[in-house]
């Protein structure tokens, strides 16, 4: 009994301890949470002050790079201001960029320099003095206050200093990241600048110069060539140059040509010649490499080759100079039974051809050899004592010789070529020409165009405009000055199957406008061939990378919503924006985004139509504006989009569309945020072929909105957001054109 007794009593004096232990447990960690309690985690923004206000910061935190490498902002992110991306000057310029900067705390003003441009900015003023000249900002630079770091810095807008400094600037939406790429820094005389000049590619023969490490540059109006890679790798000169003496030595065949770097005078074959700009000794600071760059027309030219200037290419376009191999004349013997006047073999614009006149019209047959190496061109019933002639061309593009024999009672031209050359035939008149040239050509495209122009030396090819009037079926080409007589004599020729016709017209301004009709609607571009303007023309997706439907809600007689005390109509602010403003941007000669509207005018267009419009044009996305409508106190901007249109471009649907085009319309516009809606029977939404966003801007009923959406300032603001919106969505989801 008494064994059992304390085994018992032994038991509950430990459950007694244990019960004791977790309520004192229990209260120590009950006195924790009252000591220590548990902090709130805030869902509110950052917490900063500028203006002399604190606000809670809910907008984008950007972020920077440099070369692709992110720069340090010693935990402080760049701000959005009223559209504009402010960051610490210290942070980025002086430490990322390595300018040198300085603050004058006493003055609030901020020196920044680099190279050969200095800034200055005040504190809260927009104007701003770049090397003396006064600019101004589109925000101001700020003291910024973060809170809860207890930290103050100096805010700059990071586009302004990044440009002026040189250096290439892009916003990235969806990364939130300002881009910021090293400018191209060089020396030559003395001093290291930026230089912000053309950069020029070269080519030869149609075929590109490989020349990445150095470019081409354009100094005092003449674009420098490397001596090494252009002259002499690539056209096959001797060249020389004595560091000793700066003395370059240049040779080819009979031509010798001297000059030195820093001065424009050059010796050809002893001759005093006078260069547009200096022979110089230039370094790439990214490589730490020197190169002698010399004038490139000059050269070129005086090594007997043809060079022009692709102003829309930014390209050297060098090529061997029209001319003609051999040529034999009977005009002086004909006969009756002899009616060839002339045969002659000729290189012309990266073609050989043979060339054969008559005194009337002739017979031929044209045929090739199963090697594809030999032409046959066979003329009956006119030989009369013609002699074999046999003439070897070393220096032909395509052809290596040229035999004329009888051939029955006619003759026959036999004509060996390289096997990766084809040809066609041409004839005007009393003249054959049998072409010969790269494969895939054809009479009616010659070298790819569907429209040529040819055009006289004067014309400035970057002063040519144009304008599209698809809805017309029509494009407009302007060249600056008054050149009708010389279309008189110089006719454009185009591919029938295509034009249907083409009209030369003087503007009231004295320039020439050339109207190219088309018998349905087509993508256009032209380029400068030198002598020509080649003009493609074919569906849209295979002229364009990137095409857009841009449609202004409303119009004609659907005013859409109105705000009379505004004199607003929704038609018109619709037109406004994403037509009169949004094609400074889409239409730009740099823009990659083609554009098409579905009205440019004050018209009534059916829904249906508007959907079914963007599959005409080839389209890859289809942009819709309008303004809302509701009582007074609705306000702010939202996009739609419906789920039902199951189309992608390249996996970007319509949901990531409104998406994107949400976030930047917000982040520029600083509108109420009001998100991306699903409407399912909106038509020009759900009956698209693409991906479609319906964005309504602001509420037309509301005071503070329409205030904003009459606005001038604002809608260019807005115009520009939706160019980079879509810009954005073609970038992230490229369309591999």
């Amino acid at each position: 009994m008494n064994k059992t007794v304390g085994l018992m009593c032994t038991q509950e004096k430990k459950q007694i301890i244990g019960n004791f232990t977790k309520l004192v447990i229990s209260i120590f960690f009950l006195l924790l949470l009252v000591l220590f309690p548990i902090a709130k985690v805030s869902a509110a923004g950052l917490s900063i002050k500028y203006d002399g206000k604190t606000i809670d910061y809910t907008s984008t935190q950007a972020k920077v790079t440099l070369d692709g490498k992110s720069v340090s902002l010693g935990g402080t992110p760049g701000i959005i201001i009223d559209g504009t991306c402010l960051v610490s000057y210290k942070e980025v310029f002086q430490i990322g960029l390595k300018a040198s900067c300085q603050y004058d705390s006493k003055n609030g003003t901020i020196t920044i320099r680099q190279y050969d441009t200095t800034i200055h900015m005040t504190l809260d003023s927009k104007t701003a003095y770049v090397n003396g000249l006064k600019k101004t900002l589109e925000v101001a630079p700020k003291k910024v206050t973060f809170n809860a770091k207890k930290v103050t810095k100096i805010y700059v807008p990071s586009r302004f200093v990044a440009e002026t400094l040189g250096y290439s600037y892009t916003w990235n939406t969806s990364k939130k990241t300002a881009q910021i790429v090293s400018p191209f820094i060089i020396r030559y005389d003395k001093d290291w600048i930026v230089y912000k000049g053309t950069k020029g590619k070269v080519t030869f023969n149609n075929k590109s110069v490989n020349q990445t490490d150095m470019p081409s540059i354009v100094l005092d109006g003449t674009t420098l060539l490397r001596a090494s890679k252009v002259i002499k790798d690539t056209l096959g000169a001797e060249y020389k140059y004595d560091s000793g003496t700066k003395k370059i030595t240049i040779s080819k065949d009979d031509v010798l040509i001297e000059m030195k770097v820093n001065s424009n005078q050059a010796l050809v074959n002893g001759k005093a010649k006078t260069m547009g700009t200096k022979a110089r000794l230039v370094t790439n600071k990214a490589t730490n490499k020197s190169y002698i760059m010399v004038p490139g027309s000059f050269t070129v030219k005086e090594l007997g080759y043809s060079y022009t200037w692709n102003s829309a290419t930014k390209t050297s376009v060098i090529e061997k100079k029209s001319t003609t191999y051999c040529s034999y004349d009977w005009s002086s013997s004909l006969t009756e039974d002899n009616i060839v006047t002339s045969v002659s073999a000729k290189y012309n614009d990266y073609k050989d051809s043979i060339v054969i006149k008559g005194k009337e019209n002739f017979q031929y047959t044209v045929s090739q050899s199963d090697t594809k190496k030999t032409l046959y061109i066979d003329i009956p019933n006119i030989y009369q004592n013609f002699e074999e002639i046999s003439h070897s061309i070393s220096d032909g593009y395509f052809i290596n010789s040229l035999t004329i024999s009888k051939k029955g009672t006619g003759i026959r031209l036999t004509v060996k070529k390289t096997s990766k050359a084809s040809y066609y035939t041409s004839c005007s008149g009393n003249t054959l020409s049998v072409i010969i040239c790269e494969n895939n050509s054809s009479n009616q495209s010659i070298s790819g165009y569907q429209l040529k122009i040819p055009v006289p030396d004067t014309v400035d090819f970057s002063a040519i405009t144009d304008q599209d009037q698809y809805y017309n079926k029509k494009f407009i080409i302007t060249i600056k000055g008054n050149y009708k007589s010389y279309f008189d004599t110089h006719p454009i020729t185009y591919d029938s199957a295509i034009v249907s016709k083409v009209a030369v017209s003087v503007t009231s301004s004295n320039n020439t406008k050339v109207t190219v009709t088309t018998k349905r609607l087509y993508g256009y571009k032209y380029l400068d061939c030198g002598s020509y303007i080649g003009v493609k023309i074919a569906n849209p997706s295979k002229i364009y990378k990137n095409i857009v439907v841009l449609d202004a809600g409303h119009g004609g007689k659907d005013s859409g919503a109105v705000n009379s005390k505004k004199a607003a109509y929704e038609k018109n602010l619709n037109l406004e924006i994403i037509y009169d403003k949004a094609k400074t941007y889409f239409n730009a000669k740099d823009s990659e985004i083609k554009a098409y509207w579905t009205r440019t005018d004050d018209t009534f267009v059916e829904l249906s139509k508007r959907a079914e419009f963007a599959k005409s044009v080839e389209a890859d996305l289809f942009i819709s504006l309008h303004m809302n409508s509701a009582g007074s106190t609705a306000k702010g901007l939202e996009v739609l989009y419906a789920s039902n249109n199951k189309n992608t471009m390249s996996g970007l649907n319509s949901k990531k569309m409104a998406e994107i085009f949400k976030q930047q319309l917000i982040e520029d516009l600083n509108m109420t945020d009001r998100g991306v809606k699903d409407r399912t029977r909106l038509i020009v939404l759900y009956k698209n072929s693409v991906p479609s966003v319906l964005i309504e801007l602001g509420f037309i009923s509301n005071s503070s909105d329409v205030a904003k959406l009459v606005d001038d300032t604002f809608q260019e603001k807005a115009a520009k957001a939706i160019y980079d919106a879509a810009l954005t969505c073609f970038q992230k989801y490229p369309t591999g054109r």
